[in-house]
């Protein structure tokens, strides 16, 4: 499997003087069937991956922003508190729409999150282990959550196939 490149660089610019000497954080990359696995968890549905990440930003931008990652003093910690996001040990951080999965230790996350989305401060998704909230952190630092407990429904400004079908 090829490591996402947002992955790879966090890494190279990581600074272990930052944490007190330690290393980066565990993590280890879904293979594309524990994915695919996930995205079904997520969306219950048969969503293309495509059409899935569209789903749940789409839920995702529907709510409204009440923090933003770029403010002082901004904690993910805090920031999952205030929202409600229920906290798991285990977090399945999301880049590139799904297309790279990793499981992360939700501490680790928290006490490294500016060196896992600052560097490359791209659209991440924070999945907890019983896929029933998603944080989304966008490009911008926007801070959104939505509830992954109903259904998704699909993106109605983009029509896709189901899985097998060709856009």
């Amino acid at each position: 499997m090829t490591e996402c490149e947002y992955l790879s660089r966090n890494k190279e610019w990581y600074d272990p003087n930052d944490y007190g000497g330690a290393a980066f954080p565990w993590h280890r990359q879904l293979s594309n069937e524990e994915r695919d696995a996930l995205v079904a968890k997520v969306t219950k549905s048969d969503m293309t991956l495509e059409h899935a990440t569209r789903a749940i930003w789409h839920h995702l931008a529907s709510g409204h922003i009440v923090m933003n990652a770029n403010d002082e003093g901004f904690s993910l910690l805090t920031a999952a508190n205030v929202l409600d996001f229920t906290i798991t040990n285990t977090a399945y951080l999301c880049w590139d729409w799904f297309e790279f999965v990793y499981e992360f230790n939700f501490a680790d996350v928290d006490r490294c999150f500016d060196d896992l989305w600052y560097p490359v401060a791209d659209d991440l998704l924070i999945v907890n282990a019983t896929v029933t909230m998603a944080l989304g952190v966008m490009h911008e630092g926007d801070i959104l959550i939505c509830s992954l407990k109903e259904p998704l429904p699909p993106d109605p400004t983009w029509n896709a196939p189901k899985k097998g079908g060709s856009v």
